[in-house]
């Protein structure tokens, strides 16, 4: 009766310590799962506000005050990022483009006479371009949002807009790839460097082990990619006149989704 008691009172103690330790790990999968959720909305929110800034802000018909200021030079060194040149832009206008201008975020440590790797520039941190808010962080200042640059791109057409207006240019560039997240790119939000049509790789858009990324179409769709997708397959929609003969839903849904 005793030895019967005893191993009933066990089979509690082991049946309860394995249902907390189960919930336990539960809740530790559901709240790892629930981070990834969030992060991966946040930065699909960051994109579509580069996209905004892309589509409002035309910046190569802003006056220059120095040289490193213009972001992209067709025919000749870039000298710059995008990104400095969209903020940079946007400073010139005194932030009249958008409603929710970055004009309106920065302070005096973003100097328009400075070189973007210079001080203060090198240092000044906008999060819509970094998308590492701590600020401890080495990759703190690094972007993510890297584009497909070159001829024939979305961001080609981006940044000449004197052809388009803003429906055209959208139509004509909607399931082309503008912008992608670039995991641990290693690269100043400020530094030329972005990832050339004619030689990107896999590796490059999915390094080591990324299970997938996020990408910015033309039209401002965002879409998870996952690394299983075959290259010529997202090859399809890296220039627009490719894109405009292949159908983003059907050759990419089963390889990704659309991020609301």
């Amino acid at each position: 009766m005793f030895k019967k008691l005893l191993n009933t009172k066990r089979k509690r103690r082991v049946f309860l310590a394995s249902t907390i330790g189960g919930a336990v790990l539960c809740l530790v999968g559901l709240t790892i799962v629930g981070f990834e959720y969030v992060k991966m909305y946040d930065n699909s929110r960051r994109l579509r506000f580069c996209w905004h800034m892309l589509q409002n802000v035309q910046f190569l018909q802003c006056d220059r005050i120095i040289e490193n200021n213009e972001a992209y030079n067709t025919g000749s060194k870039t000298l710059g990022s995008w990104r400095f040149g969209c903020l940079y832009a946007s400073v010139r206008i005194g932030g009249q483009t958008l409603s929710s201008s970055p004009a309106l975020f920065i302070n005096d440590r973003f100097n328009l006479t400075k070189k973007w790797n210079e001080e203060p520039n090198y240092s000044f941190h906008f999060k819509y371009f970094c998308w590492n808010d701590n600020r401890f962080s080495k990759r703190y200042n690094d972007t993510c949002v890297m584009a497909i640059v070159g001829r024939d791109t979305a961001l080609e057409a981006f940044h000449d807009r004197t052809y388009y207006d803003d429906n055209e240019l959208t139509d004509e560039c909607s399931s082309a790839i503008l912008l992608v997240e670039a995991v641990n790119s290693g690269v100043h939000w400020g530094q030329p460097g972005d990832f050339d049509v004619e030689t990107v790789t896999k590796e490059q858009l999915f390094p080591g082990k990324t299970k997938g990324i996020l990408v910015l179409f033309g039209d401002g769709n965002v879409w998870y990619i996952e690394r299983t997708v075959p290259m010529e397959t997202l090859k399809h929609f890296i220039t627009i006149e490719s894109s405009k003969k292949h159908d983003r839903e059907k050759e990419l849904s089963g390889y990704g989704r659309l991020v609301k």
